[in-house]
């Protein structure tokens, strides 16, 4: 018998987090696509397999590069979040998982001790979730495998309760921090927030995005030619330090253009 797995249903970045449509589209898909590997990380670190449903074809890519380990599998006929969490289970139960562990992908303050904790705090309790900070809401759910029962989306920490699974009393906020608004954005960054959306952070609130060009000079990772000065779309000459670049950038020549955030000075992340 193994232990404990865990499940999480993806929609392509493109199109989830759409409730933070007051960012621009770029932005938007960054942060949707850097909270859920923070959150998968810390999934991968605490559970002892973790499953990736979902039909984003750059997923596993994004994964190596992050070095998270994950089993990607297709979203389900018919499509749903809760029939891809109740294929994740299935797969899990048919690997002889005992426990399963469903969450949302969007909670970038999660860390690995923190589900440790939590894990050890339920082993007893056939079922249990977690409500997400509104108490509307359900971050996580845990069942002994095979009846998880998800029923995510709505009003489902009171779905959750009325089929019977137990509410986790006193939950660490960062179990319950998921993010639909800029504003649960800002009470997240206060808890702390995983290396990926970090990155989109400056101070205590995210930073301003700017489209740039590359005005030069270029480099590689050959020769390590320092940093980059880029024009901003509003003409504003600034600099890109080789460490703010995502880093599957291996090549940036003039006339190129980045996406980026800024803390009002210099560029603090870039990425294509």
């Amino acid at each position: 018998m193994n232990g404990v797995g865990s499940v999480v249903a993806l929609k392509p970045a493109g199109i989830s987090k759409s409730r933070l449509g007051a960012l621009p589209v770029p932005l938007r898909r960054r942060l949707s696509r850097s909270m859920a590997l923070d959150t998968l990380a810390a999934l991968a670190a605490a559970t002892d397999q973790l499953v990736v449903v979902g039909g984003d074809p750059e997923l596993s890519v994004q994964l190596h590069r992050a070095g998270i380990a994950a089993r990607l599998v297709p979203e389900p006929e018919p499509a749903g979040m809760n029939a891809a969490l109740a294929t994740g289970d299935r797969l899990l139960r048919e690997q002889r998982f005992t426990r399963v562990l469903a969450a949302v992908g969007d909670l970038p303050a999660l860390t690995a001790a923190v589900l440790e904790d939590l894990l050890v705090r339920t082993a007893e309790l056939p079922r249990c979730f977690v409500a997400d900070h509104t108490g509307y809401g359900t971050t996580l759910l845990i069942a002994e495998a095979g009846r998880l029962d998800p029923r995510f989306q709505g009003p489902s920490a009171q779905a959750h309760r009325m089929s019977g699974a137990v509410p986790v009393p006193d939950a660490d906020p960062r179990l319950s921090s998921d993010v639909d608004s800029v504003e649960d954005l800002d009470a997240v960054i206060g808890l702390g927030v995983g290396a990926h959306t970090a990155t989109l952070i400056t101070g205590d609130r995210l930073g301003g995005y700017v489209s740039a060009t590359v005005a030069g000079p270029g480099f590689d990772d050959a020769d390590g030619a320092g940093a980059l000065t880029v024009i901003t779309d509003s003409g504003v000459r600034m600099p890109l330090a080789e460490t703010a670049l995502d880093p599957q950038i291996r090549f940036l020549r003039p006339g190129q253009r980045v996406h980026a955030v800024t803390d009002g000075h210099r560029l603090v992340s870039a990425w294509l």
